[in-house]
């Protein structure tokens, strides 16, 4: 269950992340003026509704595990920030179009790498296993 802590973790570290790269976002249109809500409003928004869309993909993200972890199967790097990129493109498209799917992409992307360092390490392929040692006491 160590791998499952470490996906557990991956997923923690990447809504923070993302938390924090929104907020800093909403500090220009703060001091400007532009703001809709102000910063402490902002923050209480992105934490809390940025909570429940991580939760949800983290239980997706489970759910892709759980699969995986059955059958044993090797994952290489360039899935997660595929899977990412797919997962937060689609809830973006249906709000903004092609430019939230562009994005969605992008900032997809960004958050599979932070996933994959944060919950595996600096290694290329994972084995998904149930009992599996953490993917940071590994060496290949």
């Amino acid at each position: 269950m160590r791998q499952l802590k470490d996906i557990l973790r991956g997923c923690f570290a990447t809504y923070v992340a993302g938390t924090a790269l929104l907020f800093v976002a909403e500090i220009p249109a703060a001091i400007m003026g532009n703001a809709i809500f102000g910063l402490t409003e902002s923050l209480f928004i992105l934490v809390f509704y940025g909570a429940l869309l991580a939760a949800l993909l983290t239980l997706i993200i489970l759910a892709i595990w759980l699969c995986l972890a059955f059958l044993q199967i090797q994952v290489l790097f360039p899935v997660a920030p595929l899977v990412a990129a797919v997962l937060i493109s689609l809830p973006m498209t249906a709000e903004a179009g092609v430019p939230g799917f562009l994005l969605g992409v992008f900032f997809g992307a960004l958050a599979g790498v932070h996933f994959w360092f944060w919950a595996f390490g600096t290694v290329w392929r994972q084995e998904m296993r149930f009992g599996a040692t953490s993917s940071l006491d590994q060496v290949e």
